[in-house]
């Protein structure tokens, strides 16, 4: 295989869950019907450090299910288990091919270690949501090194989904 083993799929979802009220701990104090009702804008995970915690370790958790499901060769349960646009954006066939041409030459998975995982609510090209990027520096049969990036996002459904991967 060439230098660079190169698998990109990305399909930023437009599927980030709106702020809901009713299923977010309250912050403030219920409005005074008396009086005005005020515009709250809801809590910004970025500055919060427990929320950012707890998002990196729910998407870790979400990744390394996926990269199982992987390893084992159930591909056709990672797209299953992918994200709304990432399902739109390559059909499960496709995928399925991909993986088979590009991971299955890899072998076992011999190890893997989170690199870095980075909060943001922001990603080029998508709209604004609730995403982390990680980084895993993983070890294979066939492969010494390598790095695997997963793109995590949390969907309307409050479930994180796979929404890229790339290798290299």
């Amino acid at each position: 295989m060439p230098g660079l083993i190169l698998l990109l799929v990305i399909a930023l979802t437009a599927c980030n869950p709106p702020f809901d009220p009713s299923r977010e701990p309250a912050t403030v104090a219920p409005p005074d019907p008396s009086r005005e009702p005020a515009t709250v804008a809801p809590p910004d995970p970025s500055r919060e450090p427990a929320t950012v915690a707890l998002a990196k370790q729910l998407a870790e958790q979400a990744a390394r299910q996926w990269l199982k499901l992987m390893d084992a060769g159930h591909y056709d349960a990672t797209h299953d288990n992918a994200d709304a646009l990432f399902k739109k954006a390559i059909t499960r066939d496709a995928w399925v091919e991909r993986l088979r041409w590009v991971r299955k030459p890899l072998g076992e998975r011999k190890s893997l270690s989170l690199i870095s995982a980075e909060y943001t609510t922001e990603v080029p090209g998508a709209v604004d949501g609730h995403y982390v990027v990680m980084q895993f520096s993983s070890s294979f049969e066939n492969k010494a090194k390598a790095v695997e990036t997963l793109t995590v996002v949390r969907e309307s459904d409050r479930v994180w989904r796979i929404t890229g991967y790339f290798i290299k």
